[in-house]
């Protein structure tokens, strides 16, 4: 057994699957930022023309943020579920490689 390569192949199958689940992380993010523009856009206006002051504007950006945060999770939630299929993918690797499926 060329442990090399077999170590090779499974770094490529990895990559692979990281590479692939790349695009879905990047449009949520897209997707996260862009839901949340419109509310700080306003936000900020109302402050900026004075109908709020910097306190109640600090506390409603602070809201906002911690919204964003939250929906931020699901990009862990993604990532995680990549990282366990590269992991499955390497594991497919080394076990062809041994001949065990």
């Amino acid at each position: 057994m060329n442990f090399d390569k077999t170590f090779q192949d499974m770094f490529n199958a990895m990559f692979e699957v990281l590479k692939g689940d790349t695009p879905q992380i990047k449009d949520q993010l897209k997707y996260i930022i862009k839901s949340n523009k419109k509310k700080i856009e306003r936000i900020t206006k109302k402050l900026l023309i004075g109908k709020i002051n910097l306190e109640e504007y600090e506390g409603l950006l602070r809201r906002n943020m911690k919204k964003i945060e939250d929906q931020l999770s699901t990009l862990d939630l993604m990532k995680d579920k990549s990282i366990q299929n590269a992991i499955n993918a390497g594991i497919d690797v080394l076990m062809k490689a041994i001949k065990i499926i």
